[in-house]
Protein backbone atom coordinates (compact mmCIF):
# COMPACT_ATOMS: atom_id res chain seq x y z
CA UNK A 1 0.00 0.00 0.00
CA UNK A 2 1.31 3.44 -0.95
CA UNK A 3 1.10 6.17 1.67
CA UNK A 4 -0.65 9.24 0.31
CA UNK A 5 2.00 11.91 0.90
CA UNK A 6 1.86 15.21 -1.04
CA UNK A 7 5.51 15.01 -2.08
CA UNK A 8 4.86 11.61 -3.71
CA UNK A 9 1.79 12.68 -5.69
CA UNK A 10 1.74 13.44 -9.43
CA UNK A 11 -0.49 16.43 -8.71
CA UNK A 12 2.01 17.96 -6.27
CA UNK A 13 4.33 20.47 -7.93
CA UNK A 14 7.40 21.70 -6.01
CA UNK A 15 7.36 25.47 -5.48
CA UNK A 16 9.53 27.93 -3.54
CA UNK A 17 10.65 27.43 0.06
CA UNK A 18 10.44 23.62 -0.24
CA UNK A 19 6.65 23.58 -0.45
CA UNK A 20 4.32 21.57 -2.71
CA UNK A 21 1.38 23.06 -4.63
CA UNK A 22 -1.56 20.79 -5.48
CA UNK A 23 -2.52 21.19 -9.13
CA UNK A 24 -6.01 19.78 -8.51
CA UNK A 25 -7.01 23.11 -6.99
CA UNK A 26 -9.28 24.00 -4.12
CA UNK A 27 -12.26 22.10 -5.58
CA UNK A 28 -10.59 18.81 -4.68
CA UNK A 29 -9.83 19.96 -1.11
CA UNK A 30 -12.94 21.88 -0.04
CA UNK A 31 -15.99 20.29 1.46
CA UNK A 32 -14.36 18.21 4.21
CA UNK A 33 -16.09 18.36 7.57
CA UNK A 34 -15.44 16.33 10.74
CA UNK A 35 -17.30 13.03 10.82
CA UNK A 36 -20.30 13.11 13.20
CA UNK A 37 -18.77 10.18 15.12
CA UNK A 38 -15.50 12.07 15.49
CA UNK A 39 -13.42 9.58 13.49
CA UNK A 40 -11.74 10.71 10.29
CA UNK A 41 -13.38 13.11 7.89
CA UNK A 42 -16.38 12.82 5.61
CA UNK A 43 -16.99 14.61 2.32
CA UNK A 44 -20.25 16.53 2.36
CA UNK A 45 -22.72 16.47 -0.53
CA UNK A 46 -23.29 20.22 -0.72
CA UNK A 47 -20.29 22.44 -1.47
CA UNK A 48 -18.61 24.09 1.49
CA UNK A 49 -16.86 27.29 0.41
CA UNK A 50 -13.83 28.07 2.52
CA UNK A 51 -11.63 31.16 2.59
CA UNK A 52 -8.22 30.70 0.96
CA UNK A 53 -6.70 34.14 1.28
CA UNK A 54 -4.29 34.86 -1.53
CA UNK A 55 -3.45 31.22 -2.30
CA UNK A 56 -4.34 30.27 -5.87
CA UNK A 57 -4.00 26.53 -5.14
CA UNK A 58 -3.49 24.46 -1.96
CA UNK A 59 0.07 24.37 -0.61
CA UNK A 60 1.67 21.94 1.81
CA UNK A 61 5.01 20.57 2.91
CA UNK A 62 6.25 17.57 0.90
CA UNK A 63 5.68 15.28 3.91
CA UNK A 64 2.06 16.36 4.43
CA UNK A 65 -0.58 13.64 4.11
CA UNK A 66 -3.05 14.14 1.28
CA UNK A 67 -6.06 16.26 2.25
CA UNK A 68 -7.64 15.93 -1.18
CA UNK A 69 -10.41 13.70 -2.47
CA UNK A 70 -9.03 10.19 -1.75
CA UNK A 71 -9.61 8.97 -5.30
CA UNK A 72 -7.52 11.75 -6.90
CA UNK A 73 -4.11 11.01 -5.34
CA UNK A 74 -1.71 9.37 -7.83
CA UNK A 75 1.85 8.21 -7.09
CA UNK A 76 4.74 9.85 -8.93
CA UNK A 77 5.88 7.75 -11.88
CA UNK A 78 9.27 6.11 -11.40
Amino acid sequence: MTTQICGNCRHGTPIEHGMIQCQLGWEAHDGLLPNVRGKGKSRVVIPVHMAHGELEKPEATPTCRCGCSPDKWLPVKA
